[in-house]
């Protein structure tokens, strides 16, 4: 709604900036509600539009961010890596704790799990000694999502992965699900207090998850449905459907 409002806005006084804050606001929207693809094309277009370069960064940082979640894990380290580091150096502080968060999952993504974690783990120590516990919580679900995966097989454990990160497999992998369990929760919390309910949905969903893996059925029932409901209720459609798989599986 913010983002249509800009649009309007900027219709109706010719100011490119209104247009430029309006595209980047729905790419971030996109990016929460799993439609990367819509996350890269508004991102685009605000770097299309955009004068400022706090609004060009911010665009910069939701498109590579959108492109790490999508798969192209290295193609969105390239485009978020000298961003952070540009960042970093002017003191923009809030863009260089979401860019970071983004820049350890795509390491994780692009097989460099170790490095990746300990990426991530850095990250949200900074985000909270800085007070921000909202971006501090993207890290734990971010982390959540790393070890769900790997607790529950999903995750790449090929030969060449594996001994990439000896370390991180031996040391890890056994107590993936408990892992996954703390920084799921921690996320929650936050995204609750928060109220956003497309993010709360997520994390019920990874939950939900894990508890099926353990067989508690009614557990995991409960989390499903509560994601299933927020998902529909929110229309985050990839979210609605993988609850109504999970819960199938259930049955």
């Amino acid at each position: 709604r913010e983002a249509l409002r800009l649009f309007e806005y900027s219709r109706e006084t010719g100011d490119p900036r209104a247009r430029s804050m309006g595209h980047y606001g729905q790419a971030w929207a996109d990016l929460f509600l799993f439609d990367h693809e819509g996350a890269v094309q508004n991102a685009e277009e605000s770097l299309r539009a955009g004068l400022s370069p706090i609004d060009r960064i911010v665009a910069e940082v939701a498109k590579g961010s959108a492109l790490v979640l999508s798969g192209h894990a290295n193609e969105g380290l390239r485009l978020l890596q000298p961003i952070a580091a540009q960042i970093e150096r002017d003191g923009f502080r809030q863009m260089t704790y979401t860019a970071a968060m983004y820049i350890g999952l795509g390491m994780v993504i692009a097989g460099e799990w170790s490095r990746g974690v300990r990426y991530l783990e850095q990250s949200i120590e900074r985000a909270n000694a800085h007070h921000s516990p909202y971006i501090a919580a993207i890290g734990h679900l971010s982390l959540g999502e790393v070890y769900m995966r790997i607790a529950l097989g999903e995750a790449d454990v090929t030969l060449r992965a594996v001994l990439a990160n000896p370390g991180f497999v031996i040391g890890s992998a056994p107590r993936a699900a408990s892992k996954a369990r703390k920084h799921l929760e921690q996320a929650l919390a936050t995204f609750r207090a928060a109220d956003a309910p497309a993010v709360v949905a997520w994390c019920l969903l990874d939950l939900g998850l894990l508890e099926a893996r353990r067989r508690k059925v009614s557990e995991a029932t409960a989390l499903l449905e509560e994601a299933l409901q927020l998902s529909k209720a929110n229309e985050v459609g990839e979210l609605a459907r993988r609850s109504e798989e999970a819960l199938a599986k259930l049955v």
